[in-house]
């Protein structure tokens, strides 16, 4: 396993946000929590750390002003994002799980967090009603293992760290 800062076993939750219901909140709350009180994972959730980031720009007095997410402080925010969650998969996670739908389709940033995954040799969970067979070639390249449901990932997530619990 992987030697990180933390000394219990993290999980980075890896999916959709720009183009998601609730930039994809809801799942990964639940995953978190799960992950939380039956195998004792810290989980790492990009939306909670994209919330904390947005609090202390606006503590700085900068402001995300406008709905087209360009110009002022956007660009900033987004280098900052895409930095923070470059170091979390790369330096924090012993392990990621992705949700693979049409939210994380349409952005950018979960194949960038995947490949990140990849070239620091960390597992890759994927999570997709999408057949492996029909996923685009990077994905597949990235992942470790493909998972029909959540339901079967946990029961895997059981078995394979239940001794690290």
């Amino acid at each position: 396993m992987k030697r990180v800062r933390h000394k219990r076993v993290t999980a980075y939750l890896s999916g959709g946000m720009q183009f998601a219901k609730g930039e994809g909140a809801d799942w990964r709350f639940e995953m978190g929590k799960w992950l939380k009180e039956v195998l004792r994972h810290r989980a790492i959730d990009p939306v909670q750390e994209s919330k904390r980031l947005k609090a202390r720009l606006r503590a700085r007095g900068q402001q995300l002003n406008g709905s087209k997410r360009t110009g002022g402080a956007w660009p900033s925010f987004f280098r900052q994002i895409v930095d923070a969650d470059c170091r979390f998969v790369s330096k924090e996670a012993n392990y990621l799980i992705c949700l693979w739908n049409s939210s994380a389709r349409r952005g950018a940033g979960t194949q960038g967090e995947l490949t990140v995954a990849r070239v620091n040799r960390i597992p890759v969970y994927l999570v997709s009603k999408t057949r492996l067979q029909d996923l685009p070639g990077w994905i597949q390249g990235c992942t470790t293992r493909h998972f029909s449901s959540f339901r079967a990932l946990r029961v895997y997530l059981i078995q394979r760290y239940h001794r690290y619990a």
